[in-house]
């Protein structure tokens, strides 16, 4: 009102602290009437010392989470199949690389001639015998998958493979590479054909027979399949291995080549062997039904999409579209958002960075990755026991430090959160003296939940943060946060009165002083207010009711101010009308007088005139008897 705050406190008065987490309500003034009726100020410097002995923080815990696994069994089709060439680049081989690309083409057309409708090819390239060097590669494709059915992506695969190695190669590098690349167990028939030329081949095809040969599954398993008399060569170029991951037997081909480069062609014996065997081992895979299998406990990475809490009685995904929830603590809040793309572990890091980075409870400790934790394999006797949960805590003790989860319906009864430890009030106790002096203003005040009541006179409360004087710390063998007493917290409070001042009277000292209090949301506690469950909302209830309280009595307390300022007020008219009309009573009195003097001197003005005009009519008359 006419540039001054009225209801923020400041009309009472003003104050700062050393401590931005320190806060004061002003109530009144700093101005009080002691025993005699003197007015006594209490403005100053003031030091406040607080001692605590924590509390506790408050844990939650969510749904046990089960979810199901859709590729237990995967449907995969009888007319498709997944060949490997493991290729040998070095040597003379390497030119040879464009014969080879054509023979491919060719091979996948004989499959295709024979029903096997989806060829999907993979190239593993080597030309060392370390299976760490760069160079030894097994490629991917444009599409982002390991396989490719177009024979014009092995070709570009291929084309930059213009120069041999100039050192040897062993062909079990390759085939180890090629294994562990391509390895899988979705259902889908795997076979891998090792391709080089005869110097380059440490085995016989005796020692290859199809009674004797392994499945290329790990690494021994390869070494294996591949032991050989390295004495015995084969002439020209030949196929080493052909291997069916899925029913883990392997059969061995002879091969002759045409002008040095391998050649499948269908009127070969050999060749058209091998298109018939592979072609009646695709065809003979079984086509089954995708299963679903309920996993306990899901690993971290599973998708929520997963999650049966996450998915509702008709098979709807809850996060499609996504959905929003709010958590909210100590006046607080930030907002949560989930959608498809989340796993157990992504909704976790979510939820603990939005407590520790945006609530602000990274400040209060150093461990700040256990806000949330997915327990996937449980500790006995722990708040971990329980595998298949999400546990939530907070680091703060207390009312404080409690939080709160609101949003959709739907997620919050899939998170299904309940509280497994409660949270208790630190206790503090506070000292305040006069920072000049060191006077005791007041000593060994209690309080819970980091709020004083007229801890300063007269009637200041002063609240500070909840975790003053306490340290928290993470226990991994108790998996919880230890809460411990620290150095006694201590802060500085700077108070200057501010009340509105009025002059009432004519004399010094005959004012009339006004000192309003806080009425901020924030200074009601109305910031605590909180509806999301049935024990937050019965705690609002206690805090709304003494915000009521308190503002009706900031409005009573201005209504005395207005009824003594208009008694005042009309007091002072009533003396103004007064002190008027005497004045003009004074006034007339004075006129009047001054008129009985203005005819008075009137008349003896036309006496003396009159008297001097007879005296002056004598001598007439006298000279007029002579004559």
């Amino acid at each position: 009102f006419n540039n001054k705050r009225i209801l923020d406190g400041s009309s009472g008065a003003m104050w700062s602290s050393s401590d931005l987490n320190l806060k004061a309500t002003i109530n009144k003034g700093l101005i009080s009437i002691d025993e005699f009726g003197q007015k006594v100020n209490h403005e100053g410097n003031y030091k406040i010392q607080i001692e605590a002995e924590p509390g506790e923080g408050q844990v939650q815990k969510t749904n046990i989470m089960s979810a199901i696994n859709p590729e237990t069994k995967t449907t995969y089709s009888a007319s498709s199949a997944r060949v490997v060439f493991a290729l040998d680049v070095s040597g003379s081989m390497g030119g040879m690389v464009q014969q080879v690309k054509d023979n491919i083409e060719a091979f996948i057309d004989n499959m295709k001639a024979e029903g096997i409708e989806n060829v999907e090819i993979g190239i593993c390239t080597h030309g060392t015998n370390d299976r760490t060097d760069p160079n030894f590669t097994a490629y991917t494709y444009s599409d982002g998958s390991l396989w490719a059915s177009d024979i014009n992506e092995i070709k570009s695969v291929l084309d930059p493979i213009t120069t041999p190695y100039s050192y040897d190669t062993y062909n079990l590098y390759a085939a180890q590479k090629a294994a562990e690349t391509y390895g899988g167990n979705d259902g889908i028939s795997r076979f891998m054909i090792l391709i080089t030329d005869n110097d380059h081949t440490p085995f016989s095809e005796s020692n290859l027979a199809p009674v004797d040969a392994k499945t290329l599954y790990t690494t021994e398993t390869v070494t294996a399949a591949l032991e050989g008399d390295p004495s015995t060569q084969l002439d020209n170029f030949h196929l080493s291995i052909v291997s069916n991951r899925t029913d883990e037997t392997s059969e061995f081909y002879s091969m002759v080549t045409n002008s040095g480069g391998l050649f499948f062609d269908k009127s070969s014996a050999w060749a058209a062997d091998l298109v018939n065997n592979l072609t009646e081992k695709i065809s003979s895979e079984i086509v089954t039904e995708t299963t679903e299998e309920i996993v306990f406990p899901p690993s971290p990475d599973t998708k929520l999409s997963n999650i049966t809490k996450f998915v509702s009685p008709s098979g709807d995904f809850l996060l499609d579209p996504p959905k929003q929830i709010t958590i909210s603590q100590g006046g607080k809040s930030t907002v949560v958002t989930l959608d498809a793309s989340d796993t157990l572990k992504s909704l976790t890091d979510k939820i603990n960075n939005a407590i520790g980075s945006d609530l602000g409870q990274n400040k209060y400790t150093s461990d700040s990755n256990h806000f949330a934790s997915y327990v996937s394999k449980g500790v006995d006797n722990t708040s971990e026991s329980v595998e298949g949960t999400i546990l939530i805590r907070s680091a703060i003790p207390g009312k404080d430090g409690e939080l709160y989860f609101s949003g959709d319906d739907d997620i919050l009864n899939a998170l299904g959160l309940n509280t497994i430890r409660e949270s208790s009030e630190s206790k503090f106790t506070a000292s305040v003296y006069n920072a000049h002096t060191g006077q005791p203003i007041a000593q060994n005040v209690k309080a819970t939940e980091s709020a004083f009541i007229g801890l300063l006179p007269p009637d200041i409360d002063i609240s500070v943060d909840p975790m003053a004087g306490v340290s928290a710390k993470w226990d991994d063998t108790t998996k919880r946060f230890i809460w411990a007493r620290k150095e006694n917290y201590e802060a500085m409070i700077h108070l200057k009165n501010n009340g509105i001042t009025f002059q009432t009277g004519a004399n010094n000292g005959e004012d009339f002083m006004i000192d309003l209090g806080d009425m901020s949301s924030e200074a009601l506690d109305l910031s605590g207010v909180n509806l999301t469950t049935r024990e937050s909302a019965s705690r609002s209830i206690g805090i709304i009711d003494k915000a009521i309280k308190k503002v009706s009595g900031q409005r009573a307390k201005i209504g005395a101010y207005e009824n003594a300022l208009e008694n005042t007020m009309n007091n002072l008219k009533t003396t103004s009308l007064n002190v008027t009309a005497a004045e003009s009573r004074i006034r007339d009195a004075d006129m009047a007088q001054e008129m009985m003097n203005f005819v008075k001197y009137q008349i003896l003005n036309q006496s003396g005139t009159s008297m001097l005009a007879q005296a002056n009519q004598l001598p007439s008359s006298v000279q007029s008897l002579f004559q």
